[in-house]
């Protein structure tokens, strides 16, 4: 798995508000899992792919708009070609009108899964067809100026910004998603990303909760609310996740024995090992192991 510092443009989030890029990916291409401390929305003009997200699969296709919150575990697989496009947006980019400038500040999605689908001529759908149209014209300012000419940077940095504020605005309007404070500011969700950072470079080897507490210089207390806001989970389960995530790779990728994999994974019992992996995938490790190895 990998942990993202940067948006796709390898720009760093305290840096740069937000960012912005049109994809052409070919069938059966993938992304592999990841998180990272800024918003991410992904949405697809057409094609079809799966989206993981916190351990759970969702079919996507045209027009299906999936939002990511910071530090969520997420990735995809493409079923046909896709054309998307993907905005990342830092939190602070939340905080940039005057009424709006309070710490906390988070945007979620109404709904019961973390995707929608747009509706043709609707305010966000409008908003989005504009932000594609006009991300080609933003990747290739940027690269025609290296960011020398201010004036043109700043032109580019509204009208990107704008564009993308134009689309909030509209999933807000449409009651598509809500705004408010019970989120972590930027400096809580940096500390927390050392401790996810820790999770996902160790998976057989992850910190208990007294010692992941102490990484990110927060209380027990105040770690575990905060740790369950921001990801959506508690810290059992975010290191359970990984640790399956972790065993999957080895499964596919080796002949190791499901004993050998769960001691890879840190968890001493593989009967242990075996219920956990079918609590999350509904599958055993060798029947996974049957079903998807060399496909």
């Amino acid at each position: 798995m990998i942990f993202q510092n940067y948006f796709q443009a390898a720009e760093p989030p305290s840096k740069s508000l937000v960012s912005c890029y049109k994809y052409s990916t070919d069938e059966n291409d993938f992304y592999p899992l990841h998180c990272h401390s800024y918003y991410e929305i992904s949405y697809i003009f057409n094609g079809e792919r799966y989206e993981w997200y916190n351990g759970k699969k969702y079919k996507v296709s045209d027009n299906s708009l999936f939002f990511v919150p910071p530090l969520a575990i997420h990735g995809n697989d493409n079923i046909t070609r896709v054309n998307d496009a993907v905005i990342q947006f830092s939190t602070s980019f939340l905080c940039v009108l005057s009424s709006l400038i309070k710490p906390d500040m988070k945007l979620s999605l109404n709904s019961d899964k973390p995707f929608i689908v747009l509706q043709e001529n609707s305010p966000a759908y409008n908003a989005m067809k504009k932000l594609g149209e006009n991300s080609d014209d933003f990747n290739a300012m940027y690269a025609e100026t290296g960011f020398d000419d201010f004036r043109r940077s700043a032109v580019i940095e509204y009208r990107r910004n704008s564009l993308v504020l134009e689309l909030i605005a509209a999933l807000l309007e449409s009651g598509c998603a809500s705004i408010g404070s019970g989120g972590c500011n930027f400096s809580k969700i940096i500390a927390l990303d050392r401790v996810i950072n820790c999770i996902l470079d160790q998976p057989d080897n992850v910190p208990d909760m007294n010692t992941a507490a102490r990484i990110s210089g927060m209380s027990y207390y105040n770690f575990s609310r905060l740790f369950k806001d921001a990801t959506g989970m508690n810290y059992s389960e975010c290191c359970n996740l990984v640790r399956i995530r972790h065993a999957e790779e080895l499964l596919l990728k080796t002949d190791k024995s499901i004993s050998e994999i769960s001691l890879k994974i840190g968890i001493d019992t593989p009967s242990y090992f075996t219920r956990l992996f079918h609590q999350i995938n509904g599958f055993s490790p060798a029947e996974y192991r049957k079903l998807f190895k060399d496909k």
